[in-house]
């Protein structure tokens, strides 16, 4: 054998046997990384925090093509924001009231948009409350949602109030609001090296290499304690979005201290948003009116359904129905309402119930409203004229 084909040969082998007696040891880090998350979910029940920064676009929006019709809105660069939330990591329920920005309703400017959502095991509500949005015509609207939520999911800029107990997203679950992502498989990990951050020895973690994937540097000495987190896109190559996380001690607890979010585009980092916690309750109470946004008279309600997955609809097209409420809580159809569709775009045709049974109820419940005025109003009547027999 010749030397040259000797010493390949012993290369090849001494690789063999590196990666051999390493694969355990990546395999003991990401399990110890996992036990470190688990260990974090299950260290308090609860948590609410409270957050103020400002979100700063840092890159010109290009102008856009000719022939194309696109919202470029004008505005300060640099924005407050601010957020409170809200985390039962025992019973899986959520509230957030977020201050952002949002396009105005006539597509010139931005303007601050403030939001409340809200999740309950139940279903999923949003609301836009009037007096802390730019006014809207007609009664105030709430949307409940119901049935398989996957596109609702929390806003990226907020995954640190989740990842910091132990609440981490991957590439293949984000923070859902009806599925928080918490049941993690070592073998959807890789370890891909050791990493120096701010000082601190650090480990990095690659989710499966797809089209998308989350690079996570933790510390495996502090409960799995994650510093960083990345979003890579197009298999990997180009940063999507990137976390960094700070932390302080409180009444004996690690919390949250603050973060920042870098949004890219192309690329290249295109806004900054920058979140200072400003106060931090343990174990607060909890009720479960902090977890629903009630449902009054006078207000204007879309309920809509999601399919569920495998049913062959398409789980992004929901079945909706319109209604206002009316006093006495009577529900009063408005609006058109939408049926489900296949991923091809045909509409289900709803059963008779489903197609008459909504305007029976409505119809049942004016009904019901006639009845009991007039009977009110003829017992009224007898009152009066028995007290003027008398």
């Amino acid at each position: 054998m010749r030397p040259r084909t000797c010493l390949s040969s012993l290369a090849f082998v001494v690789t063999l046997v590196s990666v051999a007696t390493s694969q355990p040891q990546d395999q003991r880090v990401v399990q110890g990384v996992l036990d470190g998350w688990s260990g974090l979910r299950s260290e308090i029940k609860a948590v609410r925090y409270t957050a103020s920064g400002t979100e700063e676009q840092v890159a010109e929006l290009e102008p856009p093509p000719p022939g194309l019709n696109a919202i470029q809105p004008t505005g300060p660069k640099t924005i407050p924001v601010d957020a409170v939330v809200l985390v039962d990591i025992v019973g899986g329920r959520t509230r957030i009231e977020e201050t952002s920005r949002a396009i105005s309703r006539d597509n010139t400017r931005w303007v601050p948009e403030f939001r409340i959502r809200t999740y309950d095991k139940k279903d999923y509500r949003t609301l836009r409350p009037a007096e802390r949005n730019e006014p809207i015509p007609g009664p105030l609207h709430v949307a409940i949602e119901t049935g398989n939520l996957g596109v609702e999911q929390v806003d990226s800029r907020l995954w640190p109030v989740f990842i910091t107990h132990g609440i981490v997203p991957t590439s293949n679950a984000l923070v859902r609001f009806d599925k928080l992502p918490t049941d993690h498989d070592p073998n959807d990990f890789r370890v891909t090296g050791p990493v120096v951050h701010e000082r601190r020895s650090l480990v990095a973690l690659k989710t499966d290499p797809v089209a998308t994937t989350h690079e996570i540097w933790a510390d495996p000495a502090r409960h799995g304690r994650v510093y960083r987190l990345t979003r890579w896109v197009g298999g990997g190559r180009t940063p999507s979005l990137r976390l960094d996380l700070r932390y302080r001690e409180d009444a004996g607890k690690t919390v949250l201290d603050g973060w920042t979010l870098t949004g890219y585009l192309g690329g290249q980092p295109s806004v900054m948003s920058k979140y200072r916690v400003t106060s931090v309750e343990i174990n607060p109470p909890l009720t479960d009116a902090q977890f629903t946004i009630p449902v009054v008279d006078g207000m204007k309600v879309t309920e809509a359904e999601f399919p569920p997955r495998g049913s062959g609809l398409n789980t992004n097209v929901p079945r909706t129905r319109t209604y206002t409420v009316e006093p006495g809580g009577i529900r009063v159809p408005s609006g058109n309402s939408e049926e489900f569709r296949t991923w091809d775009g045909e509409v289900v045709t709803p059963t008779i119930w489903a197609r008459w049974g909504w305007w029976l109820v409505g119809g049942a419940g004016a009904v019901i409203v006639i009845v009991v005025t007039a009977i009110r109003r003829n017992r009224h009547r007898a009152l009066s004229a028995g007290a003027t027999s008398t």
